[in-house]
């Protein structure tokens, strides 16, 4: 602590009420400085006059020290000091009582600010500071916020926000964040836009971007028992692929499974030699043969999940087949990791699942297949464990399994009193959720089958209404006539929801 009269250019004084004599009040401080703004009505310095009253006064836990000088804190100081030799003359009633009225000038003392007169300032002798303003350090009185700086044109890159440029390049802006979310078909006519487009769009990471982002439904992949397969766009002029009947594989094949983009399809020779191929590019890998024999009976799902963080693109294929004299499932995977097959340990024993049917959806870490006995058999491909969920009642070759609203359903087309409605069933009983009444006169043929395939979006769901194939939107409560199949056996085909994308298979 500097003197009155050091050279320093500031004087503190550190006044306490003095807790070490044995009061059990709590500790007042306050640092008076001299600074700039301090000043006095009469003119006179606080090093001065006055301030020379106040000299120096350290105060600690357990020792109270004053200046000689200090007349005006000669008695109360040294009733303090006897006061601290002696615990036992602490609880006297003068000694409280001067003890009490010390601590009330040192709280005047340090609210001064909240005080409206600075006539109330009160030395520690009891005398008054008349007309006289003393400065302490108010940092630490004012409440948290944060302190800044006034932005300026730097701002935006401080606060990590880029500042927008006056002259924006409408064709990187296009070629960034537009074609990205465009189908296969669309991207393959902007190629002829110009060079650089054309760099972009075959270039490896733009086809993984494109693989992330676009996820629609862009069409049915149909095939009839003995016929090749075919492809119904339910858009000709944005969704496309350049040969539906795969003849680029290098044999005939029935197409078993798909999944965002990605087809499964296994030879037609009886010999369970599977391909995965991309019909928009054409690109496709033949599977190393599993030791167990699949049979004829077998059940495939495909599972294949974009990530923006694996730039490779890595895909799963699960087959579910019966063991012949065993009433059991079993469960083969194929990782295109590993590029090999591994047989699961765990085997399915339940009854109603041992008879499956159809292909196979993959959501969220889970395929799930259809049973022929009104129940659904649930995998999980990383724990490798199986669960039974329950169909509805009257669930059937009319219905099918679909995801609505990010979840797995079940759309059930019903009809009454010669108006057909649609039951979405959901959650893990597969509870009915919601009916959709099929208001467009295009129903009303009440003598016409009714069959539900899939569901493109949460408002746009597929059905096969006799031999034509429809599109119904049921926000707008319209339906629109995609196709009409030329053959009457077209209701016993098999319909697979297929992703116009741009995806890479890597061959092995």
């Amino acid at each position: 602590m500097a003197d009155g009269d050091s050279d320093s250019d500031s004087s503190y004084v550190l006044l306490s009420d003095g807790n070490s004599v044995g009061s059990d009040s709590e500790n007042y401080y306050v640092i008076v400085g001299k600074d700039d703004y301090m000043s006095a009505d009469s003119g006179e310095d606080l090093t001065g006059g006055s301030q020379n009253e106040l000299e120096k006064v350290v105060v600690d836990e357990n020792h109270v020290s004053s200046d000689s000088e200090n007349d005006q804190f000669c008695d109360s100081q040294q009733q303090l000091e006897k006061n601290g030799d002696d615990d036992s003359n602490a609880s006297t009633d003068s000694n409280e009582d001067l003890s009490v009225e010390r601590r009330n000038q040192l709280k005047k003392l340090v609210d001064y600010s909240s005080s409206d007169s600075d006539k109330d300032l009160l030395d520690c002798g009891g005398s008054l500071w008349n007309e006289r303003r003393v400065a302490t350090n108010e940092f630490h009185r004012y409440p948290c916020k944060r302190i800044g700086h006034v932005c300026g044109e730097d701002c935006y890159e401080l606060s990590g926000e880029k500042k927008a440029e006056d002259n924006i390049d409408v064709n990187n802006v296009t070629m960034e964040y537009v074609l990205p979310f465009l189908p296969a078909k669309t991207l393959c006519r902007f190629r002829s836009v110009g060079k650089q487009w054309d760099e972009w769009i075959t270039s490896p990471f733009f086809i993984h971007k494109q693989a992330y982002s676009f996820r629609n439904i862009s069409g049915l992949f149909c095939q009839l028992p003995g016929e090749k397969p075919s492809f119904v766009s339910l858009n000709r002029a944005a969704y496309g692929i350049p040969n539906p009947s795969l003849n680029f594989l290098p044999e005939p094949v029935t197409v078993r499974t798909a999944c965002n983009g990605l087809l499964c399809c296994e030879s037609c020779d009886g010999e369970n030699t599977y391909y995965i191929c991309n019909p928009a590019n054409k690109e496709w890998t033949v599977l190393p043969k599993a030791k167990p024999y699949h049979g004829h009976e077998s059940v495939l799902a495909l599972a294949f999940e974009p990530s923006v963080l694996d730039f490779e693109e890595h895909f799963q294929l699960v087959c579910a087949f019966s063991v012949p004299d065993e009433l059991v499932i079993c469960f083969d995977i194929y990782s295109s990791s590993s590029r090999s097959w591994k047989l699961s340990q765990t085997e399915c024993c339940e009854i109603n699942a041992l008879h499956l049917k159809g292909h196979g959806i993959f959501l969220k870490g889970m395929v799930f297949w259809e049973t022929h006995t009104g129940a659904i058999l649930a995998f999980n491909l990383k724990e490798e464990q199986y669960g039974i969920l329950p169909l509805p009642p009257h669930s059937g070759p009319l219905g099918v399994m679909a995801e609505m609203y990010g979840e797995l359903c079940y759309i059930l087309p019903v009809l009454e009193d010669y108006v057909y409605t649609l039951e979405i069933y959901g959650d893990m009983d597969m509870k009915l959720k919601r009916r959709i009444p099929l208001a467009d006169g295009i129903f009303t043929d009440a003598y016409e089958e009714l069959r539900a395939l899939a569901c493109v979006t949460d408002d746009v769901v597929i059905m096969l209404l006799g031999m034509n194939l429809i599109a119904y939107h049921v926000k707008a409560e319209k339906a629109d006539i995609i196709c009409e199949q030329p053959g009457i056996f077209s209701g016993y085909a098999g319909y697979l929801p297929y992703v116009n994308s741009l995806v890479h298979i890597n061959h092995p």
